[in-house]
């Protein structure tokens, strides 16, 4: 079977139109010149051919890390939620079935709380590594701010 459909006429790639949902790592992620092209969308903003560094704006690192501190209380729910369900989980009967149900089910509670917990620890991990860069980024400038004053003062 082959296409039969006529190509786009005016150049366009209709799958590039279409909007996407970017995850706070994806976005981060795009800023890399290893993995920008992976995720970038071609804005060029992205690596710096191959040097090894990325660099974020004091604005981009303070959005990141609002973004990851959010997806932390998100996953705080997730996991509140799914504890609570499993609480309240109970067998229908006691017969054998019902009983081999209900240990599946708890199995899967399990799993999905353990999944979501490492979620949650690598995003607020992440979410105090970026903390700390702002942190160390304002130390820097305010330095920077008061060397350069001192020097003022000596000419």
């Amino acid at each position: 079977m082959t296409d039969t459909d006529p190509p786009n006429k005016e150049g366009t790639d209709e799958a590039a139109e279409t909007p996407t949902y970017k995850s706070p790592l994806e976005q981060m992620l795009e800023k890399m010149p290893i993995f920008g092209p992976m995720f970038s969308s071609g804005s060029g903003k992205s690596g710096g051919g191959g040097s090894g560094k990325f660099e974020l704006s004091l604005e981009e690192m303070e959005d990141l890390h609002s973004k990851f501190t959010a997806e932390v209380r998100a996953l705080d729910t997730m996991l509140r939620h799914s504890s609570q369900a499993r609480q309240n989980l109970s067998p229908i009967t006691w017969d054998d079935a019902s009983q081999k149900h209900f240990e599946r089910t708890q199995n899967h509670f399990g799993e999905l709380q353990s999944a979501v917990q490492q979620q949650r620890d690598f995003a607020e991990k992440f979410a105090d590594a970026i903390k700390g860069a702002i942190d160390t980024y304002k130390q820097n400038e305010d330095s920077a701010s008061a060397d350069f004053r001192s020097q003022g003062n000596n000419l």
